[in-house]
């Protein structure tokens, strides 16, 4: 019995399709390292807890963009973003963060009749580097 020309080259159409994405996934790194360059006073042992990218991982486009927004809704940093570079030993993925300035001053006056009031101080939104408030 004779196939058809049509179904004979869906057939290896399909099979080079399947061929490819196997390919894909057997050549794909695993994430060997997490990185926080450029940190000035946060620590990045506490930016690790937030992140559900873990090393040992394949890298994840969608899970690394819901870590991207994770480490912004922390309001430690003005701007998130993220590279993933191939090294020898699996790929490297590197959080660039800007971060804030947390220590921010407080001043405040007023009064009513016999009573004025003043005060002086400064807040501090990343005590020990660990998004705590002092």
């Amino acid at each position: 019995m004779r196939t058809k020309p049509g179904h004979r080259m869906k057939l290896i159409i399909g099979v080079l399709l399947l061929h490819a994405c196997l390919n894909a996934a057997w050549t794909q790194e695993k994430i060997a390292a997490i990185s926080f360059p450029n940190l000035g006073k946060t620590d990045p042992d506490y930016l690790q807890n937030f992140l559900d990218v873990k090393t040992g991982t394949f890298p994840d486009s969608a899970q690394i963009q819901h870590d991207v927004q994770m480490l912004r809704n922390l309001q430690l940093f003005s701007d998130v973003s993220y590279s993933l570079r191939d090294t020898s030993g699996g790929q490297v993925l590197t959080f660039h963060c800007k971060e804030l300035a947390t220590l921010l001053p407080i001043g405040n006056l007023g009064g009513v009749t016999g009573n004025f009031w003043l005060q002086v101080g400064a807040n501090e939104f990343n005590w020990l580097g660990q998004g705590n408030t002092l």
